[in-house]
C-alpha cells in the first residue's frame, strides 16, 4: 500500500492538523517511508536557515538517517508522550492497533537523537 493509500491529513483535537489513518492498523506492522533522506550536516543547514518555528518539526531523524517530510502527509503526524507509531531507520512501526480514523502520534524524542 502507498501512503496516500493510508494516511489522510485532517483537524487534530492535539494541535492544528493531524495526520489520520484511512484503514486499521496492527501492532508490529512497518510501513515503509518514501520520503528523501539527507544526511545530518545538510539537515543542519537548513535548521539554520529555517530559524525557531513549527518549519524544524518537518524532518523525522533516526541514528542514520534524517528524512525530509516537508513535501510529505507525515509532517502532520503530532507528539505524543503515548504514541501508537515509532520509526527505526526506513519504516514507521505501529506500536499498539490503530483503528480506522484515529490520529497517528510519534513521541518525537528529539534528546534520543544525534545530531550529526
Amino acid at each position: 500500500m502507498t501512503q496516500e493509500e493510508i494516511f489522510f491529513v485532517n483537524d487534530s483535537a492535539i494541535e492544528g492538523r493531524g495526520l489520520f489513518t484511512k484503514i486499521k492498523l496492527n501492532a508490529g506492522e512497518r510501513i515503509k517511508i518514501n520520503t528523501p533522506i539527507i544526511s545530518f550536516n545538510r539537515y543542519d543547514e537548513i535548521r539554520l536557515k529555517l530559524g525557531a518555528g513549527k518549519k524544524k518539526e518537518h524532518f523525522l531523524t533516526t541514528d542514520k538517517h534524517v528524512f525530509d517530510l516537508r513535501n510529505s502527509v507525515l509532517r502532520f503526524t503530532n507528539h505524543s508522550n503515548n504514541p501508537n507509531l515509532d520509526w527505526d531507520n526506513e519504516n514507521l512501526i505501529v506500536i499498539r492497533d490503530i483503528r480506522e480514523g484515529e490520529e497517528l502520534t510519534i513521541n518525537y524524542g528529539w534528546v534520543n537523537y544525534r545530531w550529526n
